[in-house]
């Protein structure tokens, strides 16, 4: 997976309601999470990104 597929898979989330401005958050409510994400918050965009990397080559090596 690539950091723009990332970048999709978030984007298909919806932010939850506690990070939504309008709520007291911090992402305004137009926002796509990913694109926000990787803008405005890199470090735990690449934290997020790199997990999902490890364990998706754990899977693999597991199903190997």
């Amino acid at each position: 997976m690539t950091k723009k597929d990332y970048t999709k898979y978030l984007n298909e989330l919806e932010v939850s309601m506690d990070d939504r401005k309008s709520n007291g958050g911090r992402i305004p409510d137009h926002c796509k999470y990913g694109d926000w994400l990787r803008k405005n918050d890199p470090i735990s965009f690449e934290v997020g990104y790199n997990e999902l990397k490890l364990n998706n080559t754990k899977t693999e090596k597991t199903n190997a």
